[in-house]
């Protein structure tokens, strides 16, 4: 694992931070058990706050690193998608980033914060 460096990017960036985001796509989640880049357990918890935040997800735990399956990773995806569509005109929706690279989404557009290195949060209905 790397060092981090830059605390309060890394904060300002926790994925944690922006499911509401989300909330209106649908969200599937592969793992392998023995994937070498990050544990299991990291994307468990995400799915887990996905869950409580109200947001359409499934979590699919496959054998080793996801290439030594019984099932194809890429089919189970081709699965869950099948009847999912986009959330076109939501009635409501929360959108929040800390960086205008990453300052919109199919619903919103966010030109400017109001305080430089905080998360900007929009609430609309």
């Amino acid at each position: 694992m790397y060092k981090v460096f830059n605390y309060r990017w890394l904060r300002m960036n926790d994925i944690n931070d922006y499911i509401e985001n989300i909330r209106n796509l649908p969200l599937q989640l592969v793992h392998g058990k023995l994937f070498p880049h990050s544990g299991i357990q990291q994307s468990q918890k995400y799915y887990d706050k996905c869950k409580e935040s109200g947001v359409s997800a499934r979590f699919d735990i496959m054998e080793g690193d996801t290439q030594w399956d019984f099932r194809d990773e890429y089919r189970i995806s081709f699965d869950y998608f099948k009847d999912k569509k986009l959330i076109r005109n939501p009635d409501t929706f929360t959108f929040s980033t800390s960086q205008l690279k990453y300052a919109s989404a199919y619903w919103i557009e966010i030109r400017r914060l109001s305080e430089c290195n905080r998360k900007g949060i929009v609430n609309a209905r």
